[in-house]
């Protein structure tokens, strides 16, 4: 204001053009609110990452824990493996990773014994049982199957190799010794009944229910002049081309027990 006389006679008005900062205001207003709107989006997506990535952990966990069940549950003996090379990269040897339960039921070893251990450690022998084809499917990562006698424990097992990554391989093993021994038993049964039926004196044959004859004693083949095994009864022995019309076939499935004369 201007004073004279101490009054107020009149008054100094100056003008400032603040329009650059106000719109300066206005555009650190509007980053702030960008950074905010980005920042509260990129929390989000974070929370929401975090989340998937939990539920994930958490799935993940379960089917590792239903694997390892199935994993122990199993009848059959499953081990892990890894190949050990020697300086010239060549596979001398392999340590057992994992075992289950079975492992211990078939060979009686410990898995506190077999795990982390070398396998001519852990089965007592000079050389990696089966590394050759062991080795060639965890180099290949081919899967392979066998059947086989293990001479130190007096067993008879099929093996199924699968390589999970290269160098390292998973063996599936069913202990078949009792199918072994039970076929060697019928075997033996089979051929001292092959052997009575050879000293019998009477005509003796064994049909399959297609009319193919499956065994004929020594009498038998005298009676027709030649050994028919496979050949169908009615030919070889009727020499006709179809089922005979006074079969008893029918009757003996039925369990019944029927005598006739053969001419």
């Amino acid at each position: 204001p201007l004073f004279k006389n101490n009054e107020v006679t009149g008054a100094v008005i100056i003008h400032e053009d603040i329009s650059d900062l106000v719109n300066s205001e206005k555009a650190l207003k509007k980053a702030h609110d960008e950074l905010e709107t980005k920042i509260s989006e990129r929390t989000y997506t974070l929370r929401q990452e975090i989340i998937d990535r939990t539920k994930a952990e958490i799935d993940l966990q379960e089917n590792k824990k239903r694997l390892s069940t199935l994993f122990e549950a199993m009848t059959e003996m499953v081990v892990m493996h890894e190949l050990v090379f020697d300086d010239n990269d060549a596979a001398v040897d392999y340590r057992i990773t994992n075992c289950n339960d079975s492992f211990t039921k078939v060979t009686g070893i410990q898995k506190k014994d077999a795990v982390g251990e070398l396998a001519t450690k852990v089965y007592n022998t000079d050389s990696a049982p089966y590394l050759k084809e062991f080795s060639q499917v965890a180099i290949t990562e081919q899967s392979y199957e066998f059947t086989t006698f293990f001479p130190p424990m007096e067993k008879y097992f099929m093996i199924s190799v699968v390589s999970p990554e290269k160098n390292q391989f998973a063996t599936v093993t069913t202990d078949i010794t009792n199918i072994r021994e039970a076929e060697t038993a019928l075997k033996k049964s089979e051929k001292k009944y092959r052997s009575m039926m050879n000293a019998m004196k009477d005509c003796a044959y064994i049909c399959s229910p297609e009319f193919k004859i499956e065994f004929m004693n020594t009498a038998m083949e005298e009676r027709i002049g030649f050994e028919a095994i496979d050949k169908y009864c009615y030919t070889a022995i009727y020499s006709r081309d179809k089922k005979c019309p006074w079969c008893i076939f029918d009757k003996i499935q039925k369990g019944e027990y029927i005598e006739y004369e053969l001419d």
